[in-house]
């Protein structure tokens, strides 16, 4: 029970439920931008160096606060692979928002945010076509998203 006492000693006593429920927050890659490549043609071709920014939308109901993303593992023919913050994060230097140190960001319901920036280079005798990234998204509650994004190899 729950007590509560005020300065004359009078004192009343409730009890207090907390219901715990999962995250209403739900995390999707929604898009992949193209934002340099080497050539400046607009399109990642074998041999080239790119960067993709990968943007996140939450589909659910509630904030899904304190984000930060992790490639999981790069495909076959990528190489060089590294993810930097993507232009949307802020770097928390307290425990504001579960960030401690860290680059992350709050996604408010229907918000889509630039979550992670990508570079890459595609070897030189990759064949054309799409290829699957992964992608792991989690708040600072500790709930965890999968995401996969696709990254289109032209001649």
């Amino acid at each position: 029970p729950f007590a509560l006492e005020d300065g004359a000693g009078n004192t009343w006593q409730d009890e207090i439920l907390v219901e715990v429920v999962q995250t209403g927050a739900n995390l999707a890659v929604d898009h992949v931008e193209l934002l340099e490549d080497e050539d400046g043609n607009d399109s990642v071709n074998p041999g080239e160096m790119a960067k993709v920014a990968v943007f996140v939308k939450n589909t659910g109901k509630s904030t899904a606060v304190g984000v930060r993303a992790e490639l999981e593992e790069e495909p076959v023919d990528f190489y060089y692979v590294s993810a930097t913050r993507g232009d949307d994060l802020t770097y928390r230097g307290s425990y504001h928002n579960y960030c401690l140190y860290e680059y992350c960001v709050d996604i408010l319901p229907s918000e889509t945010v630039d979550l992670v920036h990508v570079f890459f280079t595609v070897g030189q005798d990759a064949s054309v076509g799409e290829y699957k990234f992964e992608l792991t998204m989690q708040d600072g509650h500790g709930n965890t998203w999968l995401g996969q994004f696709l990254v289109e190899v032209v001649q």
